[in-house]
């Protein structure tokens, strides 16, 4: 599918090693603020898009899954080597599939990576809670703050306006057909160039970096 326009984008510093960080379903850029800032500190140039339908880039007009949100990344990225992708959850499966269709990535890190989820419901979550976001921005704030007490106050308002401006029809219906996501293979786990995280970005962004910076090469892929 050829994508009917330009990803929004964001980014942080200068350094010569690239990072690609990708967000999860009902989310977006935005998402990356603390762990993006402080990632860059660290001696990264970093990059996040708002992925197709989330945020202020262009919507679907059809459901959005992992390898159609990779298609349109690869359109946007220079053909050059990345040093590191993170996906967080959709996100996640979106970095596998562009280590199918783009360019050269040295090292990926799944944030939680949703694997064995009950799809149908997630979507209808998701639906519920882009429809709470729309109707009440106060009431979903302080249901994340109840529900996710170790987030900072500005994260619970960021996924709130999250989930209000994405198109939740076209990503709950991609999360539907989630059977048919990209999985990492048996190769791509014992070789160490995926590799799992058990820290979140949004909870505890200092050891986030922390933990990418001892997994993450020592060099520039440029």
């Amino acid at each position: 599918m050829t994508p009917p326009g330009f990803l929004r984008w964001r980014s942080w510093g200068a350094a010569d090693r690239r990072a690609l960080l990708l967000h999860d379903a009902g989310s977006s850029s935005g998402t990356w603020w603390r762990a993006a800032e402080s990632l860059a500190q660290a001696g990264w140039r970093v990059k996040a898009p708002d992925l197709p339908s989330h945020g202020a880039s262009p919507r679907l007009a059809a459901p959005i899954n992992p390898q159609v949100a990779a298609a349109w990344l690869v359109t946007d990225l220079a053909d050059r080597p990345i040093d590191l992708v993170v996906g967080h959850g959709f996100g996640a499966a979106v970095a596998l599939a562009l280590v199918e269709q783009g360019p050269v990535i040295h090292r990926v890190v799944l944030e939680e990576y949703p694997a064995g989820h009950h799809w149908p419901m997630a979507a209808d979550e998701l639906q519920a809670a882009a429809d709470r976001a729309r109707r009440d921005p106060e009431l979903a704030f302080a249901e994340f703050q109840r529900h996710r007490p170790d987030w900072s106050a500005d994260d619970c308002r960021q996924a709130v306006r999250d989930l209000a401006a994405c198109a939740v029809e076209e990503v709950a219906d991609g999360l539907r057909g989630a059977h048919a996501w990209p999985k990492p293979s048996i190769d791509l786990l014992t070789s160490s160039r995926v590799m799992m995280s058990s820290v979140s970005h949004r909870s505890s962004p200092e050891a986030w970096v922390r933990q990418l910076t001892e997994l993450s090469p020592v060099t520039s892929a440029s």
